[in-house]
């Protein structure tokens, strides 16, 4: 299949041939990622009842980024010979769309204004706290990071999650105990 072939398709989705059906087919093996040609795939699908149509729906839906717009133009109808498309659940009786009125409806459709969620519904505003300001939960005390603050030069911070450990694992207090001194002679030997 030509790219000229394929645009033509694009502007005006006629009911393709088994020949055009294969080559699209094998475009959409070939380039797993073109969701123009596995849109156009779902539609020859639909509009021929194969079997394999929702697989392919669902390959084309991971891949366009309006998944409406593609529900709309697989689900089209179009009148051999003409560009002119009828679009279903049309405002307006299903009356058929001209490509110029296809783009300004596609363009209304953009500007409306989205729905704000109730209040209920808005997740909680998360605010950040910067590490002095929080408050110490014990299950975030650990050995690591009083080495990380050891690292950081943040003597005293280490020196607390120690004596916070010793009280929470009595059994390694001569462990802390000595972690502890280390520390203290970090801090006399850096003053």
């Amino acid at each position: 299949m030509t790219s000229e072939e394929f645009l033509q398709l694009l502007r005006q989705p006629a009911p393709l041939t088994d020949g055009q059906a294969d080559a699209l087919r094998e475009l959409t093996r070939n380039h797993p990622y073109f969701a123009s040609a596995w849109a156009l795939y779902a539609k020859h699908l639909h509009d021929t009842s194969d079997l394999r149509y929702s697989t392919v729906l669902a390959q084309a839906a991971l891949l366009t980024t309006d998944r409406s717009r593609l529900k709309q133009f697989v689900e089209s109808t179009v009148q051999p010979g003409t560009e002119t498309y009828t679009l279903p659940e049309t405002e307006g009786g299903g009356a058929p769309l001209q490509h110029q009125d296809l783009i300004d409806a596609f363009l209304g459709q953009a500007q409306q204004p989205h729905r704000a969620l109730p209040e209920e519904d808005k997740p909680e505003r998360l605010t950040y706290q910067p590490v002095e300001t929080q408050s110490a939960n014990d299950s975030v005390l650990t050995e690591t990071l009083a080495n990380i603050y050891i690292r950081q030069k943040r003597y005293e911070k280490a020196i607390g999650i120690f004596e916070k450990l010793n009280l929470k694992y009595p059994e390694k207090s001569t462990y802390f105990a000595s972690r502890i001194k280390e520390i203290e002679e970090l801090i006399k030997n850096n003053a």
